[in-house]
């Protein structure tokens, strides 16, 4: 992270930029340290990745009340409530309220998947590994 030489998922620059092209805000909900926040943004920078607020972990890794300031616009400072239109993530914690109990639900429960939701494959690390294997 301190290197500033992550690169980006293929597509993301050009979907960000289409986000903010379409008049949408970026916000970046992370559970890297507050203190890795400064080099995660230079980073983004770096990689010409837009984004209008980044929201690190300053204490606890639920990312529930980061989703909340940002839909109620204390992320971006103006407390402007906004329609959140997207969450994208490689783990069922980067949807608000989801848990890896989440597996257990009947089909109906992944409704906001591919409409909301959408997730990116992560097999390297993730809530999932604490999960036994079925």
């Amino acid at each position: 992270v301190r290197q500033r030489s992550a690169v980006p998922v293929p597509g993301v620059k050009a979907f960000l930029g289409l986000v903010k092209e379409l008049g949408g805000r970026v916000a970046i909900v992370t559970n890297r340290f507050a203190k890795l926040c400064e080099d995660t943004k230079e980073n983004f920078r770096i990689q010409g990745l837009p984004f209008d607020v980044m929201l690190c972990r300053v204490d606890i890794g639920d990312k529930n009340p980061r989703f909340a300031a940002a839909a109620t616009g204390a992320a971006f400072g103006d407390n402007q409530p906004r329609e959140v239109v997207a969450f994208v993530g490689d783990n069922i914690l980067d949807f608000p309220a989801l848990k890896q109990s989440l597996r257990d639900e009947p089909e109906s429960a992944y409704e906001a998947f591919g409409r909301r939701f959408f997730i990116l494959p992560n097999p390297m690390y993730g809530s999932w590994q604490q999960l036994p294997a079925r």
